[in-house]
């Protein structure tokens, strides 16, 4: 994999960057809420089911509504509580193939790094700053984490929320939009976007309108996604790109990032 020399890069992580990834997250809610044994997808299913009932009552208000936001905000608290844990106790962890990224490909041809992370946990931007040549190049290096992070409980988003959800508060819907805004605005200066571990789910179409937005300023050159499933992920960014382009999307395998693949529409 190569990269032009002196390049501002954007790193988007999911939860495909990080080993164990939703365990923590299964041991929130599988307790308290579930009989049976939780798979990812049933975790998933699940939470996402509670941000339906949330909308829905709050569209036919009555006690439901604030049941359900008693359950939301306890499953929130959980979910961070055992991520600070699973961090702690090192449960989860980054992958093997992450070091390659960082030290071959990142940090040797680029000029400026911003990670932006779908992720709860902060084990992405943890062994990106304890890269000795991410420290001797850069200062701390934060990820903007927008679904949250488990140090602010209040803050974080189930699957399929978006900002705009009836049942948030104003404080919490202005802090999540600036964010985001924040997000879109850094990316104006990206010349080259990693996607590493991070599926596009359809459900969640606010990430793709980040996503497109980003795409959309002329400074992007390329897009690199590294995931086991590639194809799938350049096929969901191939329609967040507007036809004519000059921007080329590349996959590659996380075990041999030596072979690329080319989607590109040019």
């Amino acid at each position: 994999m190569n990269i032009n020399k002196n390049q501002s890069i954007a790193l988007f992580v999911g939860a495909g960057a990080v080993k164990n990834a939703w365990r923590p997250i299964i041991n929130a809610v599988q307790p308290p809420y579930f009989k049976e044994e939780l798979t990812t997808e049933g975790a998933n299913s699940g939470l996402a089911r509670l941000v339906y009932m949330l909308r829905w009552f709050s569209n036919n208000p009555g006690d439901g509504l604030d049941k359900c936001k008693q359950i939301l905000e306890s499953a929130k608290l959980r979910i961070c509580e055992e991520i600070k844990t699973a961090q702690q106790k090192n449960e989860i962890f980054i992958r093997d193939e992450f070091s390659k990224i960082i030290n071959q490909i990142i940090i040797s041809d680029c000029n400026r790094l911003m990670i932006v992370s779908t992720n709860w946990d902060t084990i992405v931007e943890d062994a990106v700053n304890s890269t000795p040549a991410i420290q001797s190049r850069f200062n701390k290096i934060f990820a903007a984490h927008i679904h949250g992070v488990y140090l602010d409980s209040q803050n974080i988003y189930l699957p399929t929320e978006v900002v705009e959800e009836p049942y948030r508060a104003d404080n919490e819907r202005k802090f999540l939009g600036g964010m985001h805004a924040a997000v879109m605005q850094a990316m104006t200066f990206a010349q080259t976007i990693f996607i590493y571990g991070l599926s596009i789910s359809p459900l969640d179409a606010e990430l793709t309108q980040i996503i497109a937005a980003c795409c959309d300023h002329p400074n992007i050159k390329a897009i690199k996604i590294v995931d086991p499933n590639h194809k799938a992920v350049a096929e969901k960014i191939n329609l967040l790109i507007k036809y004519p382009t000059k921007i080329t999307v590349e996959g590659y395998d996380p075990n041999d990032l030596d072979t690329c693949y080319d989607y590109s529409l040019q």
